[in-house]
């Protein structure tokens, strides 16, 4: 699979995963979107295996399709539930990515997996609204935002989050729970853009 199967929203959610301390990484990604991601993570060699998660049929299927095609039935597992039901503590999963969805059904999905108990240390987030509800959530779970981007794909821009779990935080004040804080930091021409767009509205 080469780079340009990714969106560039999802291969900035590639660069975080391979960015991130963890070796060897297992990923589960939830609402996996024909399980691109990881089956592109697979193929670079930038993770061991990862659980693709899907709650409808038919995106399970399209999923399992993408690591037939591939062959990548070792590495990969197509499994159909809602959220963190895919995952079990032995898969041992220590990284999760949600993306594509709002903010408020990515913390339901969150406070699923804590209440099973299989929520993992890292998490890469693209949340497509209520990105300053879920910071401020992030921040009452104990994980603290590692990084941020924005990025800007067919006249829409994406703010993705990763985040790891600590036993403290650095509790973000309400100028960085609507920025970001390490977008206020950057503030390119795509932070710039977002905003202005979001004050015509």
């Amino acid at each position: 699979m080469k780079a340009e199967r990714l969106s560039k929203r999802l291969d900035q959610v590639a660069q975080m995963i391979t960015q991130t301390s963890l070796a060897p990484i297992r990923l589960v990604d939830i609402g996996s979107d024909h399980a691109y991601l990881p089956a592109y993570l697979v193929l670079q060699d930038q993770i061991e295996r990862a659980i693709a998660g899907e709650v409808a049929q038919g995106p399970f299927q399209s999923a399992q399709a993408t690591i037939d095609s591939y062959q990548l039935q070792d590495k990969i597992q197509a499994r159909l539930g809602d959220g963190f039901e895919v995952v079990q503590v032995e898969d041992q999963i220590n990284l999760a990515t949600i993306c594509g969805m709002g903010g408020s059904l990515i913390i339901n999905i969150l406070e699923g997996g804590h209440a099973r108990k299989v929520l993992p240390d890292h998490l890469v987030l693209q949340a497509n609204n209520q990105v300053p509800q879920l910071r401020r959530y992030l921040q009452g779970m104990n994980y603290q935002l590692i990084d941020e981007a924005l990025v800007e794909e067919k006249g829409q821009i994406y703010q993705i989050l990763q985040a790891m779990r600590q036993d403290q935080v650095t509790l973000l004040d309400d100028r960085q729970l609507l920025f970001g804080p390490y977008q206020l930091m950057k503030q390119g021409p795509i932070f710039k853009r977002y905003w202005f767009n979001e004050q015509d509205h």
